[in-house]
């Protein structure tokens, strides 16, 4: 006898049970194991009848004496070898059986006597041969030398076997980021801050459940869902300065549950038991879970000071990418390449105003620039522009302010120009403005001449030098009687905004110099001399002239009657006053 007790796999039953041999009785039980067995031969064997047919063929003969009395001859004896119908037979094989005759063939008979005779003559042998065809079905009879016993298997009662298993696994693991960024959704919209938490489950469990996304910041958003979350704060400064936390969890088990029910029983239980289904074991549940929390550190709408050729890197988000178990954090920036580098001129000229700031971003996105402060705040401005571009801003930066435009656009840089293109005239160099898409040269040329003589109160006679192409500018004030001195550092600030995804305003200081005066007293040293000195003495002149004292009184009161000077020392009544000095001395020779 040998044992086997064992639990299958799923797809078979769990049994506890013995094989028994050449047991005596049908039924079995030693109080563990009972079960009813099967008979088998234990020893021994059968051969079953057989049988088969047999023809056979008997020669006979038969003899009949006659002896001769009185009336003649009569039979008085004789003998056969004829057997009959039936023939019994029995060979060495064991087969036995009665044989059938069915038919008989006569090869010889002699005539009976019929000649003359006497008595006392000899008998006569009337005699016959033939052949007896016999056939028929034999039998040999079955041979049985079987021993019988019992066998099979007897059945122990088996308790359930359902219960939980390990199915391998590790303890948890996710991809997917927690990310909070700066976003727009058109040009010209505010940005707004994108919230994403879009954690998936890469663990190697048997079975997940209850996955958990949330999103909390204290008073701004408190959101847990089911599923990914994706979700705007509006207003960028609602979370500024403060901290996000995101979390993600999902509780699983490595183990499973198989359970069984009752297959087959006898009169003491259960003695089988069948596989029906499996299910996660959730008694051995665990939780794995990722928490980061993120500052919200950008600058929205804030306004940075920049000076020198640098790059300005602002936070427009942070993200926390999950890998497995582990969270690698990362900022997000845009940068904006700026040039707000000091100028040195020779002279008192003009500089562009031609400001470009360059543009990358660690979302890809382009550059924006929304309506906002955009300001050229020079130190100062020709008399006559003060009042146009007295500073009425919210920045102390200057007197005077000029508003700018956006010149030229990219997805990564903008330029800066005057929103007003600036104009001198030839001759006085007298400065006007006008906006920038007015491009009408007799529009100009008007505005020239009614400028001019609004300010000097003098005929306007000169034409305009520069063109609109030319307009972006800023032209230094050269009176003679200005602040501004040689080789001195002045402030010039641009205020430029809203920037970027940050919507950022950055204020410039472009310190700007000059080496020496445009125009002015040879004792300055100016690039150009256009003032008239003091009479050199002890020079010899070829020509005079004798007044008389109406004409010098004439003369002087023409002098009084002078109108200001513009720039301090440039006449704006010259070619008039030249007139009218004619008149007084007309014997001089012009």
């Amino acid at each position: 006898m040998f044992v086997s007790i064992y639990a299958s796999s799923v797809s078979a039953a769990v049994e506890n049970k013995i094989w028994l041999e050449a047991h005596t009785s049908p039924y079995y039980d030693d109080g563990t194991y009972s079960g009813r067995l099967s008979e088998y031969v234990y020893s021994g064997y059968y051969i079953p009848p057989q049988s088969k047919t047999v023809e056979t063929t008997v020669e006979g003969e038969s003899h009949t004496y006659y002896i001769c009395n009185e009336v003649g001859w009569v039979i008085t004896t004789g003998w056969s070898t004829d057997r009959g119908q039936t023939q019994d037979y029995k060979d060495n094989e064991g087969y036995s059986g009665i044989l059938y005759r069915y038919r008989t063939d006569k090869w010889h008979e002699d005539h009976y006597p019929t000649h003359a005779c006497k008595p006392g003559d000899p008998p006569f042998d009337q005699r016959r041969y033939f052949t007896a065809y016999f056939s028929g079905k034999v039998t040999k009879p079955a041979v049985d030398t079987r021993v019988y016993r019992y066998r099979g298997y007897a059945y122990a009662v088996v308790s359930d076997p359902s219960g939980s298993h390990y199915a391998g696994g590790n303890s948890g693991g996710a991809n997917g980021e927690f990310t909070w960024k700066l976003e727009k959704t058109s040009d010209t919209s505010e940005s707004q801050i994108r919230l994403i938490n879009n954690a998936w489950i890469t663990g190697n469990h048997y079975a997940t459940r209850n996955p958990r996304y949330s999103i909390q910041s204290s008073g701004v958003v408190s959101q847990t869902s089911s599923s990914p979350i994706n979700t705007v704060v509006n207003n960028p400064n609602d979370l500024k300065g403060k901290d996000i936390t995101f979390r993600f969890s999902y509780e699983y088990t490595n183990y499973y549950e198989d359970i069984y029910y009752c297959s087959e029983r006898n009169n003491k239980g259960c003695i089988s038991w069948s596989f029906s289904h499996r299910i996660p074991d959730w008694s051995r549940a665990e939780t794995a879970t990722w928490n980061q929390t993120l500052k919200a550190d950008h600058q929205y709408k804030e306004t940075i000071d920049v000076s020198g050729d640098t790059t300005k890197q602002l936070i427009i988000g942070r993200t926390a990418k999950l890998n497995g178990k582990s969270i690698s954090t990362n900022d997000l920036k845009e940068k904006f390449q700026i040039d707000a580098s000091d100028t040195t001129l020779q002279s008192q000229n003009w500089i562009p105003i031609n400001e470009t700031l360059k543009y990358s971003s660690d979302l890809n996105n382009k550059l924006y620039v929304r309506d906002g402060e955009k300001w050229y705040f020079p130190y100062d401005m020709d008399d006559n522009l003060r009042e146009k571009y007295r500073n009425k801003t919210n920045y102390a930066l200057s007197n005077y302010a000029i508003p700018l435009r956006v010149g030229s656009q990219s997805n990564s840089s903008v330029t800066f120009n005057t929103a007003d293109n600036f104009y001198l005239t030839e001759n006085t160099g007298f400065q006007f403005s006008l906006p920038v898409n007015q491009m009408s040269q007799a529009v100009i040329n008007q505005t020239a001449k009614k400028e001019y003589e609004a300010y000097t109160d003098e005929t306007y006679d000169d034409q305009v030098l520069t063109t609109p192409s030319k307009g972006s500018r800023y032209y230094f004030n050269i009176d003679g009687n200005g602040e501004q001195k040689p080789n001195t550092w002045y402030n010039n600030h641009y205020v430029l905004g809203k920037l970027g995804l940050s919507e950022i305003t950055f204020k410039l200081n472009e310190k700007v110099r000059f080496k020496q005066y445009l125009l002015g007293s040879p004792m300055d040293k100016p690039l150009v001399n256009e003032q008239q000195e003091s009479v050199l003495r002890n020079v010899s002149y070829t020509h005079s002239i004798k007044l008389s004292p109406d004409q010098i009184k004439s003369i002087k009161e023409l002098a009084e009657n002078r109108g200001d000077l513009l720039f301090g020392f440039r006449s704006t009544d010259i070619y008039e006053k030249y007139n009218q000095l004619q008149q007084i001395l007309p014997s001089v020779s012009y």
